[in-house]
């Protein structure tokens, strides 16, 4: 089977069995040779599709194209599946003057697999802002991430109009897991750096964090009667600031209500600023120290508040024309969050505050 258009072309062969629907073709591609390749011009692409692609208005993409092959073959008792995915030449004209990508973005994978299970022999990618590599099975495994957002940011500002988006300091990442065959279970963990981060998607909204660290870990119970989530955790730890994440007891599978502490500290002005990147853009300006202890049981719509214990030292915020100022302030209860109304429904809550204490006393 081949295509072929202005846009590029693609070539398909093989053997497939698709009598039995939809449903099964997943399982019918993993036990069928074929390959898969093509080229697709990253020029007539830009012609065609230029606001879509958000393409910078003083620019001409004049060259450049994007290789892909994919093949599965037999290989005694499994199947080889590889891949390959490149860009090579791209170019363009701005203000009269040529222009190109730094460095091809370059993909490989190489999957050797059968019905039930896999194995990762290799992949790996690299370009000038990011390199990946990893390999593993269902055993254990083990990938890596590095990225340069400064590279990322001059290479698509190259390319692409990207107004109120400025992009800044590097990522390292890794993750792996092996598995404990005498306890029958699967141990996972990863981590995640940045240093120097600065990020920024609009002018009024932007996050800077001199260095961030996050990691997680898990274990969970493989044998095939029980599927839980035994034990887990993410942990964002950034200067003075904490946040914690952990399941309080073993998790079934297919369990919708998830028992979670979460314990957070540090400055408030910093976690703000973390909140009005995930779009909570109408938060007030505030100070002070926060260390807050939660205990709660989420699920899809509905998060039961089972107890609460937040503290802020030195508060100092504007609520409306109203400025409070708290030398200390107390909050314990309970209650429940229903994510379909967005209501918070109030158990039982008490607030003690120094000012409260202070006037109480004389």
């Amino acid at each position: 089977l081949s295509l072929e258009s202005d846009l590029g072309t693609a070539h398909m062969s093989g053997r497939f069995d698709l009598r039995e629907g939809v449903a099964a073709w997943r399982s019918a591609l993993q036990q069928s040779e074929f390959q898969c390749r093509g080229q697709l011009d990253v020029a007539v692409l830009a012609q065609t599709l230029p606001r879509t692609l958000h393409l910078r208005e003083d620019i001409q993409i004049s060259a450049g194209t994007v290789d892909w092959d994919v093949s599965n073959k037999k290989d005694g008792e499994l199947y080889l599946l590889s891949g390959h995915l490149a860009t090579e030449g791209i170019q363009a004209i701005k203000a009269g003057e040529q222009v190109h990508l730094t460095r091809p973005v370059d993909v490989q994978l190489l999957v050797r697999h059968a019905e039930d299970r896999f194995e990762v022999e290799q992949l790996k990618g690299r370009s000038t802002f990011v390199a990946f590599s990893g390999r593993g099975d269902l055993d254990q495994a083990q990938f890596a991430l590095r990225a340069d957002l400064d590279q990322l940011q001059q290479e698509l500002q190259q390319f692409v109009a990207l107004p109120g988006v400025d992009l800044a300091g590097s990522l390292e990442g890794h993750v792996q897991w092996h598995a404990a065959p005498e306890t029958e279970t699967l141990l996972a963990q990863g981590n995640l750096t940045g240093r120097g981060l600065s990020v920024s998607l609009s002018p009024s909204r932007r996050w800077r964090e001199s260095e961030l660290n996050l990691k997680f870990q898990g274990e969970i119970d493989a044998r095939s009667d029980v599927r839980q989530l035994a034990t887990g955790s993410v942990e964002l730890v950034a200067d003075v600031d904490r946040l914690k994440i952990a399941v309080t007891k073993p998790i079934q599978m297919h369990e919708t209500n998830w028992p979670l502490a979460i314990e957070a500290d540090g400055i408030l002005s910093t976690w703000r600023n973390r909140l009005q990147m995930i779009g909570m853009s109408d938060l007030p300006p505030v100070n002070g120290r926060l260390d807050a202890k939660v205990e709660v049981t989420a699920s899809r719509d509905l998060t039961q508040l089972t107890s609460a214990t937040i503290t802020v030292e030195q508060l100092d915020t504007t609520i409306g024309d109203r400025r409070i100022n708290e030398p200390s302030l107390r909050f314990t209860g309970n209650g429940q969050w229903d994510g379909k109304s967005r209501q918070f429904s109030a158990g039982s809550i008490e607030a003690v505050s120094y000012t409260h204490l202070r006037a109480h006393e004389t």
